[in-house]
């Protein structure tokens, strides 16, 4: 988590440092303005209790909403809430506010990279499947980092494909001392399409 933490800070200084000074620079750009859409993908998780050897991996689908506003063709910020598929036992939730920063290809193609600090909620009901009770959730602050390739059409339509990856630690919501709390790692690959207005 300090490792991860450590790598992504100088990428978010760099990032506001650069957007500010493109913003001055292309203030009448044409790729300005709000954003929303939406992606889809598969995810892998890691959940495993804190200071073991003990691993759980689990695998499902995942779908989320994307949006936030770009200053200009080199700088974003993006927001994302999205989750796994509604497994039996595990899912998970995550939300992001991300600094990102854009590599222009051409007109249309890009590749961007986002990193920073989400907030992810983890719900279990392995124990408790066979009762009537509610799931044990954990939540907590992961640092985050994602890369991808994206393509604008005329319209305003952007579609992209993407990398994320989710690392940190989960306290456990009720303090169950009888608990441990959990070391999680998240990788989603997705697809996603958003509107530039």
């Amino acid at each position: 988590m300090n490792i991860l933490k450590q790598s992504v800070l100088p990428f978010l200084v760099a990032g506001l440092g650069i957007g500010q000074v493109a913003v001055a620079e292309d203030a009448n750009d044409l790729y300005q303005g709000w954003f929303v859409g939406g992606q889809m993908g598969y995810t892998s998780f890691d959940i495993s209790p804190e200071n073991t050897d003990i691993e759980n991996d689990y695998n499902s689908g995942y779908t989320g909403a994307i949006f936030g506003y770009r200053f200009n063709r080199m700088f974003a910020v993006e927001g994302s809430v999205g989750a796994s598929g509604e497994d039996e036992e595990q899912s998970y939730y995550i939300v992001s506010i991300l600094p990102k920063l854009i590599l222009p290809l051409s007109k249309q193609t890009a590749l961007y990279i986002k990193g920073g600090v989400a907030s992810m909620t983890y719900a279990d009901d392995s124990s408790d499947r066979d009762f009537d009770w509610e799931k044990d959730t954990y939540s907590g602050m992961v640092g985050t980092i994602g890369a991808g390739a994206e393509f604008a059409f005329d319209t305003g339509l952007v579609t992209r494909f993407g990398v994320d990856y989710f690392n940190g630690e989960l306290e456990d919501n009720d303090d169950d001392r009888f608990r441990r709390d959990l070391d999680a790692s998240v990788y989603q690959v997705n697809f996603g399409v958003y509107y530039q207005f």
